[in-house]
């Protein structure tokens, strides 16, 4: 009894290159809210020139009886060689989930500023950040990624709204504050970069518990 996993290697724009079907150890969390890891450890004689940074580990679970589906997409940040306890060579690679780039921006707006200084429903306040610092919002093209490879949930006002400030912090570390606030205010707030496919990740904003999905109205 037990699960089987398809771990599929893509470059940083989703296209597969190969599956991985060797590996001695595979932990992985999910998480919302923050950045989950993964890592996986490969054989020392494991084509190294497919590994790289911002590859993706896209992992795939079948538990006993059920259908193949996504676990997570993961984005190679580190890739290290080691020897185990019986002299044989590894490569240990580290992944990040895709929040990692929620956590490798700032909002970079003056205080006062209307993209630093908001009054919202909290899960849209969420989305406002990351589309102004991350996406189509963004004053500064250079900081906007591709909507090919990017989207953000419609506001469904679907949480309490108050008053934040933000001016020059980092997005992730403002999204948790975010949460804590309506949290604060009597609804649990989350959110999580979802995978839409192999290629994009969409933002989206979950109030109650992970997993009841206020993205699309039921």
């Amino acid at each position: 009894m037990g699960s089987t996993f398809e771990i599929q290697l893509r470059r940083d724009d989703g296209q597969q290159i190969g599956i991985i079907d060797r590996f001695s150890l595979l932990q992985y969390a999910l998480l919302t809210n923050d950045i989950s890891a993964c890592r996986i450890d490969l054989p020392g004689d494991f084509d190294k020139t497919l590994l790289a940074a911002d590859r993706r580990l896209d992992i795939w679970r079948q538990p006993d009886g059920g259908s193949l589906s996504r676990e997570g997409i993961w984005f190679i940040r580190k890739i290290k060689d080691s020897t185990d306890a019986n002299g044989e060579r590894n490569i240990k690679v580290t992944g990040y989930s895709p929040n990692y780039l929620l956590g490798s921006r700032i909002v970079a707006y003056a205080a006062a500023s209307a993209q630093a200084d908001k009054t919202a429903a909290f899960d849209n306040m969420m989305k406002a950040v990351v589309s102004q610092n991350l996406s189509t919002g963004a004053t500064n093209t250079a900081r906007t990624i591709s909507t090919t490879y990017l989207s953000i949930a419609p506001n469904y006002t679907a949480a309490p709204s108050d008053n934040k400030a933000f001016a020059w912090r980092n997005v992730l570390a403002v999204l948790k504050d975010i949460a804590d606030a309506s949290r604060g205010a009597g609804t649990k707030l989350y959110f999580d970069m979802v995978p839409v496919d192999s290629t994009k990740f969409e933002f989206r904003t979950y109030t109650g518990q992970p997993g009841l999905d206020h993205t699309f109205p039921s």
